[in-house]
């Protein structure tokens, strides 16, 4: 009976022993989880701002120029690629229509008058198009300025939880 209740214990023994262990990896794999969770979300978060401050900085160079002959391009397959291809079909078509008025007014002298105050409309609109879409950016880092400002405070607050339970444990 001994024998059979060591070999008893021995077992209960390596059960735990193996519950242990696995506990212990658990916990390491969800470190390792929330490790790459966490580089990986910063890593877009900095991915997609440098992607809308180097578009930016393209599209306020156009608008400061007033120049529709830059392209605007990027290698991602988002939606900010996505609106930037949007926008350089609409700079395309704007670049043909100029094109198409050039044409035209080369071959009539009475066509060059009507196409000249249509091109300054369209480079009206184009110009306002695209202070929209500087507006637009504005709009956008402001609300990014305004998310990191909350994170920030929603960092303090935690800080803070944290430190009223500790009180709150050393007062019991």
């Amino acid at each position: 009976k001994t024998t059979s209740g060591q070999a008893c214990f021995d077992h209960v023994k390596d059960l735990a022993k193996m519950k242990q262990e696995t506990l212990i990896r658990s916990v390491l794999i969800a470190i390792v989880v929330l490790t790459i969770a966490i580089l990986a979300s910063w890593g877009l978060a900095v991915l997609v701002i440098r992607q809308i401050s180097v578009l930016s900085g393209k599209i306020n160079v156009m608008a400061n120029k007033r120049d529709l002959t830059q392209s605007l391009s990027t290698v991602t397959n988002d939606e900010i690629g996505e609106m930037v291809s949007r926008l350089m079909v609409l700079i395309a078509d704007i670049r043909q229509v100029f094109n198409q008025t050039h044409h035209f007014a080369e071959g009539s002298q009475h066509l060059i008058t009507e196409l000249s105050n249509s091109a300054t409309h369209i480079s009206e609109q184009t110009a306002s198009g695209v202070r929209q879409v500087s507006d637009i950016y504005e709009y956008a880092s402001a609300i990014r300025q305004k998310a990191e400002a909350s994170a920030n405070t929603v960092t303090l607050m935690q800080e803070e939880v944290e430190q009223n339970i500790e009180q709150l444990k050393v007062m019991k």
